[in-house]
């Protein structure tokens, strides 16, 4: 039921199994067949995910959805905090942490954290922003001001370079199309504290403080100043051999690690060219178009429909996580997948809206 009720204003679960098919195809011809037929068993699995959400929640979109997205962040900063201050002052963790100072909130490593708190910020912002935030409860309305709060802090601790980056342009965009000039201001405000205030983080909490500053000294201004980095230029030149190597096919997706490099690509659309070749770099951008179809009626014009104020004001943030992506591998992430259902679910929610508008106004309805 779910693939039919999408399928009527959407491309994208086509789109999806077309992308994991052509993932899976050259599977014979993979330098590693176990790992690219795990790899697209994976996306497969988190797809029908994503279908599963979307059917538990599209008619609840706004009541049980958003209020339970509101919480799992909440939830995730307030175990990642507690994590990361007991690892610095010795009492007992909830998840096993590498080194102290890291923070991780469950996850394998800081890197991982990061990048989950980013897609639960590109969701939970635009409900701030847009006119679905008066819908809600006014103890939700709380909840979702200091989550997103303690979940931006977080994010900026776990020094995630790619995450600030995607958290950076979507605010930029978001900016810049919406004229907002009061949450600019407030924006400005709030990071000329966080700078005037990071050099303290060294007498707190100084494992946390020397990664930071090792990843923007490392990732930022020896890149800018010295040159690209050593790793990246492995990394980045070994997908592009792949893909040379074997330009339909590439190496077989998840079977670029131990086969050209000790690790997998860092860079969503290195990975498509270097281990899917040109068959699953068209099947991505195919997936790519159908998600952004989603968006463009709701970036038309301005509506009073909440759920279309959603998708318009959610879209800068979507950009910036596609430039985010450009050293993240998206598609096997849970949190992305959680993002697809919440986009659909935002879309099907909009259209069901206006469709029961024209109803009560007893007009024909056009076509969605």
């Amino acid at each position: 039921m779910g693939f039919k009720r999408i399928k009527q204003y959407s491309f994208l679960p086509e789109a999806t199994l077309l992308t994991i098919l052509l993932f899976f195809m050259p599977i014979l011809f993979s330098y590693n067949k176990l790992a690219t037929f795990l790899e697209s068993g994976i996306i497969l699995f988190l797809f029908l995910i994503s279908i599963l959400i979307f059917e538990t929640y599209k008619d609840h979109f706004k009541e049980k959805l958003v209020p339970l997205l509101i919480y799992t962040f909440l939830g995730a900063s307030i175990l990642g905090y507690y994590d990361l201050f007991a690892g610095l002052l010795g009492f007992p963790r909830i998840f096993t942490g590498r080194t102290a100072g890291e923070p991780l909130s469950g996850f394998k490593n800081a890197g991982q954290a990061g990048a989950y708190f980013l897609i639960f910020i590109t969701m939970l912002v635009p409900v701030r922003f847009s006119k679905l935030f008066q819908k809600l409860s006014m103890s939700n309305k709380r909840v979702l001001n200091i989550s997103l709060f303690a979940g931006i802090i977080f994010l900026l601790l776990t020094a995630k370079i790619a995450a600030y980056v995607g958290l950076v342009s979507g605010f930029f965009l978001f900016f810049l199309w919406n004229r907002k000039f009061k949450v600019l201001l407030g924006s400005a405000v709030f990071i000329i504290i966080g700078i005037l205030l990071f050099p303290s983080l060294k007498e707190i909490m100084p494992q946390t403080y020397d990664r930071i500053t090792y990843k923007y000294q490392n990732r930022i201004i020896d890149n800018i100043y010295e040159g690209p980095d050593e790793f990246f230029e492995d990394n980045y030149g070994a997908a592009i051999q792949a893909f040379e190597e074997r330009p339909l096919i590439g190496s077989g997706i998840g079977a670029f690690f131990q086969s050209y490099h000790e690790n997998e690509v860092h860079s969503t659309y290195l990975k498509m060219l270097g281990e899917t070749g040109l068959l699953g770099t068209l099947g991505y951008v195919i997936f790519v178009v159908s998600f952004i179809k989603l968006f463009l009626k709701a970036n038309l014009k301005r509506s009073d429909n909440e759920y279309m104020d959603y998708l318009r004001v959610v879209t800068p943030f979507i950009i910036g996580c596609f430039v985010s992506w450009a050293y993240t591998y998206h598609f096997r992430k849970r949190e992305f997948w959680i993002l697809v259902a919440v986009v659909l679910i935002a879309n099907y929610c909009a259209r069901q809206q206006v469709l029961n508008k024209k109803l009560e106004e007893n007009e024909v309805p056009e076509t969605l």
